[in-house]
């Protein structure tokens, strides 16, 4: 077997050159010299500004329409920045031989979509790295080939019969899973996708963060003597952050390796702490504060692991500092469309720095057998994807394809009148076709039905997966005048990437066409919410400086409420400051949104004073109500009674009449709670019902069953069901006809 090094490379800090296989993918610019690994990182203490000085995040960004205005020359967009560290590893890798590169393979998390994987090879152009078709590599399946070339002997003999694998790949910034089937066949490792899970966000550097803002910054807050809210999301997030990782990144690994001393020794694990001794420094405004000695026991790093390791969380969700997910969403994501269940997984290969943590390794044991896990040592945890890649790039050389073959997992049909088409077999190696762009099918499908001049055929034209897995069902129109029983023409390919391209044609009629793309049809979908794409266009063109001063002001409220119905309440609070400092006047509107996320904070004082102000810029209730309705719930009853006497002094809408019942009743106003019942009935009498909004419509539910009269509460209730009966019109369209 040829001998594979990892190259130890040397990266310049400030406290000299600093020589390790591992270059995390940070990028610095400090005097006009750009740093590349851990010297850029270390540089996050100094003050550098994130997107400006600083990048830390390329992998997230790829693909998308984020650019970086503030940023150095040449490093403004995320692909610059990837094509930096590119570069900076290209050049490494040149210096060490006087022989040319003969090829480059670069490496994408399995869950990245086209988008993503074409700012990649265009990178890795920028860079001087040439890419031939089949060079850029899933990581999943680089971290298994180095498994194979190194442990093989010991898994080969088991694959006369087809096995399951799941590669885990949690690395600092993604959770990459891919599921296989493997096989040897007629001299061939045969690697057929089964799924893998989505795009997901989390990595040990969001274990990092968590120890930052759950920990450290705690740790600061009291020995600075701070209150829980003196510190802005802003001064957190842009100053104590970037302060603090390295620290907490630190204390994580000290405190792991300690905990598998213990274990190795056979102790059971007891409580342990550890601290890095030391100070660390943070101007904050006039004042500087200091962190001392910063600790992480055993407690801590538990309560920071529950939500990454809890099987039974059921989505993601984000707060202003971090991605909050368990590894168990992409692992079942991941399963569940490989139609496997744990138990039936016959190994489970880890990889990646995260991997390495006992809590992971310990969830995971729970989650598969023991026994099925295959945990190599630390070093090859760390350099399993670089060598696969190389493994790769050496077979490419040599002229194969790869040390494996790919093949398509399930078979790819079109329904038909008469029954599924198939159009990609099942176990095809890819790319599909193999020595054409394109496999035709020309004599199979025909028009179901004629169709006259100026008319329209509306047909479904419905993939599946497997025999009983919809990937897609579209609507083509053919225009008449057209035949019934004319021939269609149908392409497809299907590449080494997983893409799946389909051009459907009315023979002879080129501009009759239905053109279908696919990114890994069988192994995952794509579902980015929707939510996150709109605050990503939102910030870019904040950030790109071309929208005026009213348009800025639009776009911070718009996306204060964003980050708030993301419960992001910190970044939503700090965004709609912006605006009202950009507004430049006293706004109700924005005063009563700042009241409102003080008041999922918890923070009482603020959440008051700004209804208060809210209140104060406008004859409206709606402060005053939301005011009164937040005393409530903190069993001020007393305070929210005075309060709601201001509101209805203002407005008596259905809302007002429903909460001025209820805290009448809280405070003992017999008499005033008997006379709102009256007016609110009166309100609640059809048909102005009918004209209340869906909000007003929860209250006037909530005040009618105030009320004795129960024919008021099944007026409401009827009328909600009246809402939410929605027929659906959706035509089916009809099927392609399938010849004799």
């Amino acid at each position: 077997m040829p001998d594979l090094q990892v190259l130890q490379i040397d990266q310049e800090t400030d406290e000299g050159l600093y020589t390790h296989t591992n270059v995390p993918s940070v990028v610095a610019v400090t005097g006009g010299q750009v740093r590349v690994g851990k010297g850029a990182r270390d540089l996050r203490m100094q003050g550098l500004i994130p997107n400006k000085n600083l990048f830390a995040e390329t992998k997230n960004h790829m693909g998308t329409s984020r650019t970086f205005p503030a940023g150095e020359r040449g490093l403004q967009t995320p692909r610059d920045v990837a094509a930096c560290i590119l570069q900076f590893l290209h050049q490494v890798a040149g210096a060490e031989s006087s022989l040319p590169v003969a090829r480059s393979v670069v490496t994408v998390p399995a869950s990245f979509q086209t988008p993503q994987r074409d700012d990649t090879v265009r990178a890795a152009l920028n860079a001087g790295l040439h890419l031939s078709d089949g060079e850029l590599l899933d990581e999943p399946v680089a971290a298994f080939l180095d498994y194979l070339m190194t442990h093989g002997q010991d898994l080969v003999p088991q694959l006369s019969q087809p096995r399951s694998l799941v590669v885990f790949d949690f690395g600092g910034g993604t959770c990459d899973i891919a599921v296989f089937r493997l096989c040897i066949s007629e001299g061939h490792l045969d690697v057929a996708p089964l799924a893998v899970s989505r795009y997901h966000r989390l990595g040990g550097a969001d274990i990092d963060l968590a120890i930052v803002h759950e920990v450290l910054i705690p740790q600061l807050a009291a020995q600075n003597q701070l209150g829980p809210f003196e510190l802005t999301f802003t001064q957190k997030k842009q100053l104590l952050e970037p302060a603090l990782l390295s620290s907490a990144e630190g204390l994580k690994i000290k405190l792991n390796k300690a905990l598998q001393r213990q274990r190795a020794f056979g102790k059971s694990v007891a409580e342990l702490s550890v601290t890095l001794p030391g100070t660390v420094n943070v101007k904050i405004g006039e004042r500087t504060v200091t962190l001392r000695d910063p600790s992480l026991n055993t407690n801590d790093l538990e309560r920071v692991l529950q939500p990454l390791l809890d099987p039974d969380a059921l989505y993601p969700f984000e707060n202003e500092y971090r991605s909050i997910q368990s590894i168990f969403q992409p692992l079942d994501d991941a399963l569940e469309r490989a139609n496997l269940e744990p138990s039936e997984v016959d190994f489970c290969l880890l990889v990646g720095g995260a991997s390495q943590l006992q809590g992971v390794q310990d969830a995971l044991a729970e989650y598969f057998r023991p026994e099925r896990l295959l945990i190599p040592d630390e070093e090859f945890m760390q350099t399993a994807i670089a060598r696969g890649a190389a493994w790769h790039a050496l077979a490419r050389a040599l002229g194969e394809p790869g040390l494996i073959r790919q093949v398509s997992n399930e078979t790819i049909s079109l329904r038909t009148d008469r029954g599924l088409l198939e159009i990609v077999p099942r176990s095809a190696p890819l790319p599909f076709p193999t020595n054409a762009l394109y496999a035709e099918v020309t004599d199979k499908l025909v028009l179901p039905q004629s169709v006259a001049a100026g008319d329209a055929l509306e047909m479904r034209i419905e993939l599946m997966a497997g025999g009983d897995r919809v990937l897609t069902s579209r609507k083509w129109k053919v225009q008449g005048p057209a035949a019934q029983g004319t021939p269609l023409t149908l392409l497809v390919s299907l590449n080494l990437n997983g893409v799946l391209d389909l051009d459907l044609q009315v023979q002879g009629r080129e501009t009759e066409r239905l053109q279908v793309t696919l990114e890994n049809p069988t192994t995952h979908t794509v579902n980015p919410a929707e939510e996150r794409q709109v605050i990503e266009q939102l910030e870019e063109e904040l950030r790109s400086g071309t929208v005026d001063r009213s348009k800025q002001v639009s776009h911070l409220d718009r996306l204060s409420r964003l980050y708030g119905e993301l419960g992001q309440y910190e970044k939503a609070l700090d965004l709609m400051k912006r605006s009202l400092k950009l507004h430049g006047r006293p706004s109700s509107a924005k005063l009563n949104m700042m009241g409102i996320f003080c008041r999922h904070l918890g923070d009482d004082e603020s959440m008051e004073k700004w209804y208060r102000q809210s209140a104060a810029a406008s004859q409206d209730n709606t402060a005053l109500f939301n005011l009164a309705l937040a005393l409530r719930d903190r069993k001020k009853h007393q305070q929210a009674y005075d309060t709601m006497q201001d509101a209805l002094a203002r407005g008596r809408d259905v809302e007002d009449l429903a909460l001025g019942l209820q805290l009448a009743q809280l405070t003992g106003r017999t008499e005033e709670r008997a006379a709102l019942a009256v007016e609110l009935a009166q309100s609640l009498q059809a048909p102005a019902v009918q004209g209340l909004t869906d909000w007003q419509l929860s209250w006037a539910l909530f005040g009618a069953r105030q009320l004795p009269d129960a024919n008021i509460e099944q007026a409401v209730l009827a009328e909600q069901r009246r809402r939410n009966s929605t027929p659906s019109t959706l035509a089916p369209g009809i099927l392609p006809q399938m010849k004799d």
